[in-house]
């Protein structure tokens, strides 16, 4: 189903989650996690968004463990909220533009000056790795890439060419867990630094891609925090972090979480029986 990536690469991970399951094996131990919990970074999301909010929220995940912060961008008016998390916290700060500053070289110049930790994603997905690689070689900032790797083919095709410092793995796009982890296995040892990415998981989805986040490989902090910046109630027991700040990987067999019975029925909207 190349044309629904998330829905494939779910369906490969509960594949490999019930034979995991079946066997008493857990996930961590499968893809080869060295570590019980991984360093996040908190993503905040409110492009637009008051700079004195902004700022307040990073500061606060910094306080509940964060050990970097990243901030969307879409133009100019965001420049003020990212020079006001930068004076705020005392750790990291990225910019994540989504591909937006295709258009605005000036943006971009700014963005290159101010120290970040990297800049994701600055052109939109299409260009040319070559083109991208150029791109990378005029800035002094980290290039990392996210929307531009749709696949395991994209991300060693992205780190040959030179156009990469980071590369965000997101098992949900890049056909799950296991391809996720040979995806971020070939980056580092091709010399880019990786860390996985967020798409907004709950439960099962978070913990699968805790146990990608925790491989030696991964060495940046991961966009993955715990249940409680997304979500009042998850369908699983909740992601926490230990008493580090670190985002703790869940124990047992397969990806070490099970839906709640009672959730899962309350939030269920459609059910589908494969056979």
């Amino acid at each position: 189903m190349p044309g629904l990536p998330a829905a494939t690469s779910a369906l490969a991970d509960a594949a490999l989650d019930a034979r995991l399951r079946a066997g008493g094996r857990s996930l961590r131990d499968e893809l080869g996690a060295t570590r019980s919990s991984v360093a996040w970074t908190a993503v905040l999301a409110g492009v637009g968004g008051r700079p004195a909010d902004l700022a307040d929220d990073a500061v606060a995940a910094v306080a509940q463990g964060a050990s970097a912060v990243k901030v969307k961008v879409a133009g100019p008016g965001d420049l003020d909220a990212v020079d006001a998390i930068r004076e705020a916290v005392s750790v990291g700060v990225a910019v994540d533009a989504n591909g937006s500053l295709d258009e605005r070289p000036d943006l971009l110049e700014h963005l290159d000056g101010l120290g970040l930790r990297y800049l994701e994603q600055p052109v939109a997905p299409g260009r040319t790795w070559d083109e991208i690689a150029a791109l990378r070689a005029r800035l002094r900032t980290p290039l990392v890439l996210d929307e531009s790797l749709r696949s395991p083919d994209a991300v060693r095709a992205a780190v040959l060419a030179g156009a990469v410092d980071g590369v965000s793995v997101k098992p949900a796009r890049l056909g799950g867990v296991a391809a996720a982890a040979a995806a971020a296995r070939f980056a580092a040892d091709h010399g880019a630094a990786v860390f996985v990415g967020g798409m907004y998981e709950l439960g099962l989805g978070r913990a699968a891609a805790l146990a990608v986040a925790a491989l030696a490989e991964c060495a940046w902090p991961t966009d993955l925090g715990p249940s409680s910046r997304y979500v009042e109630e998850d369908l699983t027991d909740p992601l926490v972090l230990d008493e580090r700040g670190g985002v703790v990987l869940p124990e047992g067999p397969g990806c070490g979480r099970s839906p709640l019975p009672a959730a899962l029925e309350r939030w269920t909207v459609d059910e589908v029986l494969l056979g």
